[in-house]
């Protein structure tokens, strides 16, 4: 078979898995095309390596390069459309780890791995919570891509300054006990998470799950809040801890995004009071619509000083609640 050496560049080049196994050179020149800067692996043969396509036109430096040290020409098309250029040794330590899903997977909204948003020098930090890097921009660099449901593995994500999740967009983490976003010293906003954004009037199915959300005791800090909270949304299996004000969900807040917080969902959440003062909320909520409260928890280290209250709700006129338990 011929090269096919006008296809449509934009459709052809966007089929195709990211970081591929290959067995030799060979077998990666005669692979199908894959998406810009996709990864490959070629496990055997003294071009063994890591690849990444390029896509443009390359056929300058595929004729510099005829011992194809740097630069592999595909058999499937010409130079004049991508090549393949060797990449660092370290950019992929194994073939395919579960959480580097395909730029399909983005680009169908289907779930893909936070990770991939952030630095690859950075991975081993997050899981072993020694990185003190701001993640903020990077999560919500993700939340703007066309992925819906953003997971990620056991670790600390520390932000310096709020993670948005719009709305239809979901962060998930491993558990409560596993995956944390925590505010860095002298954070800068006044919440941790915010459920929408201020460009958002309505936020449906905007949702944080199976995580731990840590306001690192700074007095004052929100951990999760929205004032346009609405259908399919809400939280799920979370914790929010060193608070003083743990979940503030406020239709009263009328400034950018505010909506009418409705029919949200908060289910198995744990909030615990590190530094409680006179002014402490554990859940505190504006709304007119609770779909449902279940399996919820609010616990006080209080060191003598009372709380305001551990769970506040006003303004509600429905709401199904179930399973709170309060200390």
């Amino acid at each position: 078979m011929g090269k096919a050496t006008n296809p449509n560049p934009k459709i052809l080049l966007l089929r195709g898995e990211v970081a591929q196994s290959f067995k030799d050179i060979s077998a990666l020149k005669a692979a199908k095309i894959m998406a810009p800067d996709g990864v490959a692996q070629v496990g055997g043969g003294e071009q063994a390596g890591n690849y990444k396509w390029l896509v443009g036109d390359y056929a300058a430096e595929v004729v510099g390069d005829p011992a194809g040290q740097e630069y592999i020409e595909s058999s499937v098309v010409d130079a004049t459309v991508g090549v393949w250029k060797k990449i660092d040794q370290g950019v992929v330590d194994r073939l395919a780890p579960a959480y580097l899903k395909t730029v399909s997977d983005i680009m169908n909204s289907g779930e893909v791995s936070l990770l991939r948003f952030i630095d690859r020098s950075k991975h081993s930090g997050l899981k072993d919570g020694t990185n003190t890097d701001d993640m903020a921009p990077a999560i919500n660099e993700a939340m703007s891509s066309e992925a819906r449901r953003l997971t990620m593995t056991w670790g600390s994500l520390n932000v310096a300054g709020t993670v948005e999740i719009p709305a239809k967009k979901q962060l998930v983490g491993s558990g409560r006990g596993e995956t944390f976003i925590k505010a860095l010293p002298g954070f800068s906003d006044s919440w941790v998470v915010r459920l929408g954004t201020s460009a958002d009037q309505v936020v449906t199915g905007s949702r944080l799950e199976n995580m731990t959300v840590s306001c690192n005791g700074i007095g004052g800090l929100v951990g999760v809040y929205s004032n346009s909270i609405n259908e399919n949304a809400g939280l799920v299996h979370c914790a929010i801890r060193g608070v003083s004000k743990g979940l503030l969900i406020n239709e009263a807040n009328t400034g950018a995004g505010a909506g009418s917080p409705k029919n949200f969902i908060i289910n198995g959440l744990e909030v615990f009071f590190d530094n409680a003062d006179a002014t402490s909320v554990g859940i505190d909520i504006v709304a007119r619509y609770v779909q449902q409260m279940s399996a919820i928890t609010v616990i006080g280290d209080f060191n003598s000083v009372v709380a305001d209250a551990g769970i506040w709700i006003r303004s509600t006129s429905g709401l199904d609640m179930a399973g709170v338990h309060l200390e």
